[in-house]
């Protein structure tokens, strides 16, 4: 999803949480889990017949073995259909926002140590520059006259 170029870093970033949001809510549709059992059910139970003749007492093997491998990845699916939750096979949430945390620190840290920089070469230049009561520089024309009207 991407932002137009002139949304601030805060606007991108809600965009942001409102598309993670919307993943961690919506659902599957029930009637899409009921047809995906039932195919799987459907696709499994046939499949004896065909390998009896080739495999022999094998095929029961075989077959215990597909079923284990598309059954799981079928609750695999499951599993991952909400990925935001606390449990074993979910993003490590929290280690991501530590991480966050530790990085936009580092970044305002660095941020301080170049604003104290410049604020001591601003503090080199302030016997050169004259200021008057407004805080104004005074600038000389050309004439040898100042633009300040006393």
């Amino acid at each position: 999803m991407r932002s137009p170029p002139s949304c601030s870093p805060a606007e991108r970033a809600l965009r942001f949480l409102a598309a993670q949001e919307k993943v961690l809510y919506t659902q599957m549709p029930y009637a899409y889990i009921t047809h995906v059992h039932t195919a799987i059910f459907v696709y499994c139970m046939p499949i004896p017949f065909f390998l009896v003749k080739d495999n022999g007492w094998y095929t029961v093997l075989f077959v215990m073995f597909y079923c284990d491998v598309v059954i799981g990845l079928e609750n695999l699916a499951v599993e991952i259909e909400n990925p935001f939750g606390t449990d074993a096979n979910d993003l490590p949430m929290d280690a991501y926002c530590c991480q966050i945390t530790r990085d936009i620190c580092d970044i305002v840290k660095r941020r301080q140590v170049r604003t104290a920089e410049a604020g001591d070469e601003a503090r080199q230049f302030e016997g050169v520059l004259k200021y008057d009561d407004e805080d104004e520089v005074e600038v000389e024309d050309e004439e040898g006259d100042d633009d300040s009207d006393d």
